[in-house]
């Protein structure tokens, strides 16, 4: 059967198909074109920027931001005297800050020249405190090697003391032994033998002053055996009742007794000399010892002097490389600023004066454009 529904409407079916619209979203997020700047308006904006790198007009630039566009867009033959003179103070601005960075350039040159002829004297002056402390330390080694030797004289001046000293002592030892001995023999010869050589009537008495005499003799000088063995019998007799034998018996006894006493005052009057010699020898020494420490002392001082002019000399030239490496801490700093300089100049020169300079063949060339798009537009 036939359905009304279904049948074509007249009203749809003229209609022409829409497109579904772009949702918000999609069209926030389609990207905007940037606007295209002409070849004028960039330079314009390089110029613009070449003035705010003066400081010194900072008060003009926002009248200079107003103005500047409209006088450059203008002809230069179309331009009235306010833009004329815009466009005047921009190129004198322009021209002032290109003057200023020259003159910081040839500023830091000279001062880098200044501070290289610096650094040149303080290198002589660091050289030369070098040499110093290369002489000072020379001296300093001298100054050691006098005192070392100083120090052994000293030594061996002391040592020289004790020995005589020692000497003098054995020697004075000596002839005290001497002399004792040649006091006991000629106190034995008194006291014991010339009674017994006279005759001791008393028996007992005589063999006592026998055994004390060859108890005093003994160990002092020497004697023969027998013949300390014969005085006994001899001694002990009268002078009338000896035999020839008894009487040669002490007869020789007193000769090597007497022998003995004049040996031992030899070796006291020989002792007497030594010990004088050995008392000069020490006084020697002592006034030797004297100057041998009087000598180290100055050769002490000596040295410690030559130090401390060393630890100066080496204070002096660590300063003098301090300085120096100031210098040279400042040159290099000096050199990054003018090489700062130099290229700041050069983008200056390549950015805002470069575009000044071109600013009226862009203006012409955009007014040209714009007649030739008139007349296009004219003759459609």
């Amino acid at each position: 059967p036939f359905r009304p529904e279904l049948r074509p409407c007249p009203t749809f079916a003229a209609m022409p198909l829409l497109k579904r619209p772009a949702s918000a979203k999609a069209a926030a997020a389609a990207p905007t074109k940037a606007p295209r700047i002409s070849e004028l308006q960039r330079r314009v904006a390089d110029v613009l920027e070449g003035l705010e790198a003066d400081v010194t007009e900072a008060h003009a630039l926002p009248m200079l931001r107003a103005m500047l566009p409209a006088a450059c867009e203008t002809p230069k033959e179309s331009r009235h005297r306010f833009q004329t003179g815009i466009i005047a103070m921009v190129t004198t601005m322009l021209r002032s800050t290109e003057a200023r960075l020259e003159q910081e350039i040839e500023n830091a040159a000279s001062e880098i020249e200044a501070l290289d002829a610096t650094r040149a004297a303080q290198e002589a002056a660091v050289a030369q405190a070098a040499a110093q402390v290369e002489d000072r330390t020379k001296i300093v080694q001298e100054r050691k090697t006098s005192l070392a030797s100083v120090a052994r004289a000293f030594r061996g001046a002391k040592q020289a003391i004790a020995d005589t000293q020692a000497e003098q002592t054995w020697k004075t030892n000596l002839l005290e032994a001497y002399a004792d001995k040649r006091d006991k023999l000629v106190s034995a010869e008194a006291t014991f033998f010339r009674p017994l050589l006279d005759g001791v009537d008393d028996e007992v008495a005589a063999k006592s002053l026998v055994d004390e005499l060859i108890a005093a003799v003994q160990g002092v000088g020497f004697f023969d055996a027998s013949l300390m063995a014969a005085l006994g019998t001899a001694a002990c007799k009268a002078p009338s009742t000896r035999r020839p034998f008894e009487t040669m018996v002490l007869t020789q006894f007193q000769e090597d007794l007497a022998k003995r006493i004049a040996e031992h005052s030899a070796a006291v009057q020989d002792g007497d000399r030594m010990t004088a010699a050995a008392a000069e020898a020490v006084a020697d020494a002592e006034r030797r010892f004297v100057a041998a420490r009087e000598d180290q002392l100055r050769a002490a001082d000596a040295f410690k002097a030559a130090a401390a002019d060393e630890r100066d000399a080496e204070a002096a030239v660590a300063e003098a490389r301090k300085t120096l490496r100031g210098i040279e801490t400042s040159l290099r700093r000096l050199a990054v600023d003018h090489a700062t300089l130099e290229f700041r100049l050069a983008r200056f020169r390549a950015g805002p004066l470069a575009a000044l300079i071109g600013l009226d063949q862009a203006a012409a060339a955009e007014a040209a454009g714009t007649v030739a798009t008139e007349v296009a537009a004219a003759g459609a």
